[in-house]
């Protein structure tokens, strides 16, 4: 059932404040059915995830605070028309599912882009511009088969593999860095300030690769749910130049907070021995919670590593709003009062009113007939009984 948490938010976001948009089905981008509001979600302010196979079958445009995480697939499907994805403002994507755009990729104005893990995001072309962020993770891809060009102080993070199957061009004080490796099977380029891989100049045909030794050599990252916390262990077979490490938590996959920083155990941060740690989120948790592994150096360098999730059984709710009411209200509660009687009683605990919550969804309850005064709304399922006081307005 949707989860609003009170009804002063679910009014927010049908004024479109906040929006966030699921897939629920398999099918096109563009088609209403596919996505839990309904409707095609709008890419600018909102949060879209994508946990079914989905058909790209037009330019995805995000812009604003917008973002999108893809679990399941986004293909645009080759052989007919080429679509695009773009960010812009801030927006920010995280592949965490194979994704194929056949036209261009676009990143501009402070747009963040995340590869992880396992994954491969591909696409006809791309242009990163003015302050963009590309993360490729330990085991993600990014090929490109067209040109690629970065300008204007982009970071590109490479831990994992980029192919460029064009020309690469670099200007501007543009990075691209990291632990991982790139090749290009036309000519790279760099101007103004800007490095791949610490070089500088020109080259056809390249191959490049980190001259850095591995900060840690990560053997797992492991998340278990235990009750309503959350045991979190790792083990390094060395590390080099290690300061701590941070545990990041997420609600949704796409936004982490610190949770808590844990130093290294090696001395003077170097180790060639397996070394082992464990740490433990105590805070109270619902539905699906995710977590990624940060590690940093002494020169204040760091790395990502697996983001990983737990869920927990969401916790029991009814929700009633509007309160007061004038003709109906709605009843919105979690998945364990399917089919659970509902009896309205007035003041004096005569009913007034029975009915029933017969699906996943909202159930909307007619009080037409009800006079205004004071009412109590109890909620059956057998086990728990939800009793919440009703005003009805007329």
């Amino acid at each position: 059932m949707k989860n609003f948490t009170t009804s002063f938010l679910f009014c927010l976001s049908l004024s479109g404040i906040a929006q966030t948009a699921t897939t629920v089905a398999n099918g096109n981008w563009t088609s209403a059915s596919t996505w839990s509001t309904s409707t095609v979600p709008s890419t600018n302010n909102t949060a879209i995830k994508v946990v079914n196979n989905v058909v790209a079958n037009t330019d995805v445009n995000l812009s604003g605070t917008a973002s999108l995480l893809i679990s399941g697939s986004l293909i645009d499907a080759s052989g007919g028309t080429a679509y695009s994805l773009s960010l812009s403002n801030f927006a920010n994507v995280t592949v965490d599912g194979n994704t194929t755009f056949e036209d261009k990729l676009t990143l501009s104005n402070s747009a963040t882009l995340t590869v992880n893990s396992g994954y491969t995001l591909t696409v006809g072309g791309a242009s990163f511009s003015n302050n963009t962020v590309l993360i490729i993770n330990t085991g993600g891809v990014l090929v490109v088969n067209g040109n690629l060009s970065l300008s204007n102080n982009n970071g590109i993070i490479d831990n994992g593999t980029m192919v460029v199957n064009g020309n690469l061009t670099a200007s501007n004080n543009v990075t691209l860095s990291g632990s991982g490796a790139a090749t290009v099977s036309g000519t790279s380029s760099t101007s103004n300030g800007a490095t791949v891989f610490g070089g500088q100049g020109s080259c056809t045909n390249c191959s490049f690769t980190s001259n850095t030794p591995l900060p840690i050599e990560l053997l797992y990252f492991n998340v278990e749910a235990n009750l309503n916390t959350v045991d979190l262990t790792w083990a390094t077979a060395s590390e080099t130049n290690n300061d701590y490490f941070t545990i990041e938590k997420s609600q949704d996959g796409i936004v982490f907070d610190a949770l808590q920083q844990v130093k290294t155990n090696a001395i003077n941060g170097n180790s060639s021995s397996m070394l082992h740690y464990k740490t433990q989120d105590v805070n109270k948790n619902d539905g699906v919670v995710y977590y990624r592994l940060k590690q940093t150096d002494f020169n204040g360098k760091f790395k990502y590593y697996d983001m990983k999730q737990v869920a927990f059984a969401k916790k029991s709710f009814t929700l009633i709003y509007p309160n007061p009411a004038t003709n109906n209200f709605v009843i919105n509660a979690s998945e364990d009062f399917t089919g659970a009687s509902i009896k309205i009683t007035d003041a004096l605990g005569r009913e007034v009113v029975s009915e029933k919550i017969g699906s996943t969804d909202p159930t909307s309850i007619n009080t037409s007939a009800l006079v205004s005064g004071v009412y109590y709304v109890m909620v059956d399922n057998g086990n728990t009984v939800s009793k919440t006081k009703l005003v009805i307005e007329k």
